[in-house]
């Protein structure tokens, strides 16, 4: 994410990544809908319990990694109010990145939690796959 503009652009910038990894956690909670549900249960009980305990491993750790991203970057966008609000610099002041950094740890776990959603659904649809090979 650039650090570029005002510390009130920098602060949009954290809450829309907040909402947007609320909007993956949907996406996640639709997959392990699949996965857990009807169509999961009849899938799972077909194939070797490696592919379940898998999915639950990307389902969690995506869940995981999603939420550690949410509230890294609420934290981010209240930490810059907070010291705005204290007199430290205007929110229409050039952000200063060198001083403000991005929290990069957030960053990185947001794009792991992305990848992992995209891998938990390839994995649902490689396992459907499997069971029909098998079946």
């Amino acid at each position: 994410m650039a650090a570029t503009g005002t510390f009130e652009r920098q602060s949009e910038k954290y809450q829309r990544r907040a909402q947007l990894c609320t909007y993956l956690a949907g996406g996640l909670a639709g997959i392990a809908l699949f996965g857990a549900g009807d169509v999961g249960n009849g899938l799972f009980s077909d194939v070797k319990p490696f592919y379940r305990a898998v999915f639950f491993t990307l389902a969690f750790s995506t869940g995981a990694c999603l939420g550690m991203s949410y509230s890294g970057f609420q934290w981010a966008a209240t930490v810059l109010r907070r010291l705005a609000d204290d007199g430290v610099f205007r929110m229409t002041d050039p952000y200063d990145a060198v001083t403000y950094p991005a929290p990069m740890r957030t960053e990185f776990t947001y794009r792991i939690g992305s990848v992992l959603l995209c891998l938990t659904g390839a994995w649902l649809l490689v396992t459907a796959w499997i069971d029909v090979a098998a079946g």
